[in-house]
């Protein structure tokens, strides 16, 4: 019986700093009413408008014709006519696309257009007289590749150049 008597005890106090350690109901109501605060409310949060784009495609309509023009000129030299003349005719179309007002944003890309003709007038007067025609290759395929990657910079700025 002893034991019993003990055993009980021992339950009570057991019982009693149970209960002790346990918050009271003012503090469980705190903690509610503090996380209920913190929850996000039903408001939602601004999010951000979309932004316009600040290039224009001004200008590269004109740049675009300028390139068909470019093209037409390379592939179609007349038998006669003097190297000289015909590479000034190129090196005139070159400085057109130059001479465009575009916006500064797209001015990057102008720029590789630029360089990129620059180095197939240099590949064409190669090839035409008789140089390195592996190398005039080589120069010819970088200035396409450079009027390829202007036309990917305008398409990040939004401008689709009507171009090959």
């Amino acid at each position: 019986m002893e034991m019993k008597k003990n055993s009980v005890t021992l339950i009570i106090v057991f019982c009693l700093a149970l209960s002790a350690c346990a918050p009271s109901e003012q503090a469980v109501q705190t903690a509610l009413a503090q996380t209920q605060a913190a929850q996000p409310t039903g408001t939602p949060s601004p999010t951000a408008s979309p932004t316009k784009n600040p290039c224009s495609d001004r200008g590269w309509e004109d740049i675009a014709l300028y390139l068909h023009q470019f093209d037409q000129a390379a592939q179609n030299v007349q038998a006669g006519t003097s190297i000289v003349a015909f590479l000034d005719q190129l090196e005139n179309m070159k400085d057109k696309v130059n001479e465009v007002e575009i916006d500064a944003c797209s001015e990057y890309a102008r720029q590789l257009i630029v360089s990129g003709l620059a180095n197939e007038i240099s590949a064409i007067e190669n090839l035409l007289t008789g140089n390195d025609i592996e190398a005039a290759t080589q120069v010819m395929i970088k200035g396409v590749d450079m009027i390829k990657e202007a036309k990917v910079e305008l398409e990040k700025l939004g401008i689709i150049l009507n171009y090959p």
